[in-house]
C-alpha cells in the first residue's frame, strides 16, 4: 500500500472506546466462542461438501498428500472467510496465491523484484483480483449482512468488520486487497501447514507404533451418531492434542518481537529504551534443557507436561496481548480437518516423494523435511510429501 494508505491502516491515535480497531475486531469475531464455532462450522461444511463432490475418492484414487490437502484446506478456508463469490470469479485464485505465499518472508525483507520476478507477478495479481472482488462485493453485499453469520459476498463476520474498518480509515481499494490478502494469509499460512504435519506423522510408518490406532479410538469418541464431528469434544482429545502441540513446537519458527521502554540488563547484554528484542521460538522449542530428544516427533510429549512447566518455553502464538488472533480457529480447523479425513478415509501409505524431482523413495528413509526459508516464518513449509491411496469408507447398510 501508499505510504499515505499505511498511515491511514495503522494509526497511532485512534480512540478504541470511540471507533473500530482490528485489535477489537480480532477480539469479538477470531476469539469469542460463538464467533469461532460459527466460522469453524462454515469451514466443515464447505470442507466435506467439496470432498463429496470429488467422485475419484468413491472408488480410491492416488494423490501427492500435502499438495492435495492444500488445495482442500484452501477452498474450504477461503470460502468460509471471505464467502463464495471470490473463487467462482476467480477459480485459480490459489495458483498465484501459494506461488506468493511462498515467497512472502523474502519480499518483506527486500527482496529485489529483479529477483523474484514470479513472487511479486503473483501478488500483484492476487491483489488486482481482491480489488476486483471487494468492488464487486460493496455493490452487491446485502445491507443487513452484519446480522448474518455468513454471507456469499464478504463471507463471515470478520471480514466483513474488517471491511468497515476500511472504509472507517479512509483506506483506497488498492490499499484494502492488500490487507485482506495478508489477513488471508495470517489464518491459511500456519494452519494449513500444521494440517499437513499432523496428518503426515499420523499416516507415516515412521511413527511410533500404536500411534494411529490409538488417535483413530480418540477421534470415534468425538463422531456423532449421524458421522458428523463433536469439535468440542475434538479439543479435549489427549493424544490428538498433544499431537498437535508436538507438531506447534517441532514446526513453528516464530520471532517474539517487542520494543524496550526502558533502559535495562538482560543477564550480561544491555539493551537501550527504544530498540527492539527478539525472543526466537526455533530455539526456545529445541532446547534440550527443556524438552528431551528435542529434534524428535514425539506425540505424547505433552501429556507429560503441565502448563506450568511450559511457562517461557513453549510460546508457538507468541505471548502476551499479541498473540495470534485466529489461534482459536486454527486449531479447530487443523483438528477437524484430521478427524473428517481419518473417520471418512482409507488413507494407506505407499511412498515418500521428493518434491524436486518428484521421485518415489524407497521404503521409509525420506520423511518430508523443512522447506528452506527466512527465519520467522512461523509454521514452516514442507518439502516432499507422500504419495497415499485415498478412498471413501463405506457407510454401513441401516
Amino acid at each position: 500500500m501508499s505510504r499515505e494508505d499505511a498511515v491511514k491502516a495503522f494509526p497511532y491515535d485512534v480512540d478504541e472506546k470511540e471507533r473500530s480497531t482490528t485489535a477489537r475486531i480480532h477480539t469479538e469475531y477470531l476469539l469469542s466462542t460463538s464467533a469461532v464455532n460459527a466460522l469453524t462450522s462454515k469451514f466443515m461444511e464447505i470442507f466435506n461438501s467439496n470432498l463429496d463432490q470429488q467422485d475419484a475418492l468413491v472408488e480410491g484414487t492416488e494423490v501427492d498428500l500435502y499438495d492435495w490437502l492444500w488445495r482442500q484446506v484452501f477452498r474450504a478456508s477461503t470460502t468460509a472467510l471471505c464467502g463464495s463469490k471470490l473463487l467462482e470469479m476467480y477459480p485459480d485464485f490459489g495458483v498465484e496465491y501459494q506461488i506468493w505465499e511462498e515467497n512472502m518472508l523474502g519480499m518483506l525483507f527486500g527482496t529485489p523484484r529483479l529477483f523474484a520476478r514470479q513472487a511479486y507477478a503473483a501478488r500483484d495479481s492476487t491483489v488486482r483480483k481482491l480489488e476486483r472482488w471487494l468492488e464487486e462485493g460493496y455493490r452487491h453485499s446485502p445491507a443487513n449482512g452484519e446480522d448474518l453469520d455468513w454471507e456469499p459476498y464478504f463471507g463471515a463476520k470478520v471480514v466483513r468488520k474488517r471491511h468497515e474498518f476500511y472504509k472507517q480509515q479512509g483506506l483506497s481499494i488498492h490499499a484494502q486487497a492488500g490487507f485482506d490478502l495478508i489477513f488471508l494469509a495470517g489464518i491459511l499460512s500456519n494452519a494449513t501447514p500444521a494440517t499437513g504435519w499432523l496428518l503426515l506423522h499420523l499416516l507415516s510408518p515412521t511413527s511410533p507404533e500404536g500411534f494411529r490406532g490409538q488417535v483413530m479410538d480418540e477421534l470415534r469418541s468425538a463422531q456423532r451418531g449421524d458421522g458428523s464431528v463433536d469439535i468440542p469434544a475434538l479439543t479435549r482429545l489427549p493424544l490428538l492434542n498433544s499431537a498437535f502441540q508436538e507438531v506447534l513446537r517441532l514446526y513453528v519458527d516464530l520471532l517474539v518481537v517487542r520494543q524496550v521502554d526502558n533502559s535495562t540488563s538482560l543477564g550480561s547484554h544491555s539493551v537501550r529504551q527504544g530498540e527492539q528484542i527478539m525472543a526466537p521460538s526455533w530455539m526456545t522449542h529445541r532446547n534440550p534443557d527443556f524438552f528431551d530428544r528435542p529434534n524428535e516427533f514425539q506425540p505424547d510429549r505433552f501429556l507429560k507436561r503441565n502448563a506450568e512447566a511450559l511457562k517461557g518455553r513453549f510460546f508457538p502464538f507468541g505471548g502476551g496481548h499479541y498473540q495470534c488472533p485466529g489461534r482459536i480457529f486454527a486449531r479447530q480447523e487443523v483438528l477437524g480437518t484430521i478427524a473428517v479425513l481419518l473417520l471418512n478415509f482409507d488413507i494407506d501409505f505407499v511412498s515418500f516423494v521428493d518434491r524436486g524431482s518428484g521421485t518415489k523413495a524407497p521404503g521409509t528413509a525420506s520423511f518430508p523435511t523443512l522447506r528452506r526459508n527466512y527465519a520467522g516464518n512461523q509454521v514452516v513449509g514442507i518439502d516432499g510429501d507422500m504419495r497415499v491411496r485415498i478412498r471413501r469408507k463405506t457407510k454401513p447398510a441401516n
